[in-house]
This record gives C-alpha cells, structure tokens and sequence, in this order.
C-alpha cells in the first residue's frame, strides 16, 4: 500500500549494510524482500561476498548479537522516514471494497514500531484498515509462514480461509498466502520485482519497462499467484473472478 517499488525498503537495508561496511547489490537487497527483516539480514549473508565484505571490516563472522544490532539499525533508519505515499488507486479500491462490506487488513515484513508509523502515515492519507501483523503479532514467524494471516484472520473472525484473499508484490507474500490456503493475487508493475518508484517507471522507455513487468509477473505467478495484475485498481475484475467461483463453492487451492 506504501512505498512504491519497495525503493524506501531497500534505501534503509542498503545503508545499514553501508554503514557497517559492507556494500549490496540491488539484487542481494531485493532477494529476500518481503520477508521479517531479521531473516532479510540472515539472507543477506548468505551469500560468501558479503560474509567475506563483513569479515574483512569487522575482523571477524557476524553473529546472531551482531544480526540484531543491524536489524536495530534499519529499524531506526526506517523510522526516521518523514512521508511514505499510498500507492496510486489505493483510495479508489479501498473505498469501492468498504462499500461493498469487504474487509481490509495488511501484513508487513516490518518491526512493530515500524508498521505503527506506516500506519499513521497510511492513515493521514485516508487508508484505514480493519487490522495490521507484523512478525512480533507470530512469535516472530513472518512471511512465507502463514501465521500473520491466521492472526489476523482470529481478530477479525474470518472463516475460511480459502475465501480470502492475499494481495502482494513479493515472492514471500505469494507463498504466504499459498501457505494460508488463501486465493493469491501479485502486483507486477508497482512492486518488488520491478523495482522502482513512480517516477523511474514513468521515464522507461515503453519496451524496457514491458521487459521489466513481463518479467516480474513470471516471477510472481512462479511462486504462486493466482492471478498477476500491474496495479492495484487492476485487482477489481479479478476480485470479481474470485467472488464468481466463492458463489459456486470454490475456495482456493
């Protein structure tokens, strides 16, 4: 719903790693996108080049202590964002859904005090949603885990499941929501797998920017998707495909 691209994310992990030393790829902060952010830190240094980057900084292996002092860095990176806007047809669709008497939750990759600041901005904004999770609301277990879902499914008495639906732009929130046995919907064009903010976007060339999105919706439906849109005002007729087969008595699967 923020943070178009997930460019904002991928600021604040790459300059916590740089100020710690070590230098990221585009490629290495968006692998893991999506997932608890302590298990995007874990990821990260998986791969030899930046263990190595780190050895040689620090003089020895990150350790569990030092994962989470990073993990406390990006928190406090994160928090001193001043202004994150909706994506756009957010307030379109969430209007349109609120009327229609469709629930509206989210989950997050994000620590608490995170979300709660993406929440107040979110709601400056006019986006009100029934309920939040982040990783802490399930002991920690965040995305592709299904508990986020289920937490927020016993708050809000939802039943079943698989008449809900997952709207996401990661790999991790696909398999989430495949995890929670819920109907599965990837946004291509205005999220991680492309990549960039509005303005990037808007200033590719015609071709390049089909490349880049054809290539995100593989991605997404490869692990897992349901459906693929570009955006979210693009979700109506496929909710309306859902609601269709919910009326013959299909739940996802």
């Amino acid at each position: 719903m923020l943070d178009h691209g997930g460019c904002g994310a991928v600021a604040a992990m790459r300059r916590t790693l740089q100020e710690a030393g070590v230098e990221t790829t585009e490629g290495d902060l968006r692998r893991k996108m999506g997932v608890a952010k302590l298990e995007q830190l874990r990821g990260l240094f998986e791969s030899e080049r930046i263990r190595e980057a780190w050895a040689i900084q620090h003089g020895e292996a990150l350790d569990e202590p030092g994962l989470e002092r990073l993990r406390t860095r990006y928190r406090a990176i994160e928090l001193e964002t001043s202004e994150r806007p909706l994506l756009p047809g957010v307030m379109p669709l969430h209007e349109f859904l609120r009327q229609l008497g469709v629930i509206v939750a989210t989950t997050t990759s994000q620590d608490r005090p995170v979300l709660e600041q993406m929440i107040r901005m979110a709601r400056q904004q006019g986006f009100h949603p029934a309920a939040n999770a982040c990783p802490e609301d399930a002991e920690g277990q965040g995305r592709p885990a299904p508990y986020m879902c289920y937490q927020l499914a016993m708050h809000l008495r939802l039943h079943p499941l698989g008449a809900c639906v997952k709207v996401g732009d990661t790999v991790a929130d696909m398999e989430e929501g495949r995890s929670a046995g819920m109907w599965t919907v990837g946004l291509a064009e205005t999220g991680n797998e492309v990549g960039l903010d509005l303005t990037a976007l808007s200033a590719l060339p015609a071709a390049e920017r089909n490349l880049r999105v054809a290539n995100a919706r593989t991605r997404l439906k490869a692990a897992g998707a349901h459906f693929v849109v570009d955006t979210l005002p693009d979700c109506l007729p496929v909710l309306e495909r859902i609601q269709q087969q919910l009326l013959r008595g299909n739940v996802a699967n």
